[in-house]
């Protein structure tokens, strides 16, 4: 099975960054994990956490959106003041 098979390589990014700009994001996270060595934890190359990292954050906003959707959720100014 493929590594990167944990999120689906098709997940969508879902931020208000250009494509560019997300592609400085993937490689600055990728220099971290470098940088603190945090690829030999798993032996698994940088490049690969960071896509991976990349992935959850996005994955997490989807969860995110499905919750407030399914509540119904519309915004902090929604809530009672006494929240």
């Amino acid at each position: 099975m493929d590594s990167l098979a944990v999120y689906p390589p098709t997940a969508t990014i879902l931020t208000r960054t250009k494509p560019e700009e997300q592609m400085d994001f993937e490689k600055e996270l990728e220099m971290l994990i470098n940088k603190h060595s945090k690829e030999n934890e798993s032996d698994t190359p940088d490049f690969i956490l960071a896509q991976y990292l990349k992935g959850c954050l996005s994955n997490y906003a989807d969860t995110v959106k499905a919750r407030n959707k399914w509540y119904n959720f519309k915004g902090l100014s929604e809530r009672p003041s006494g929240i």
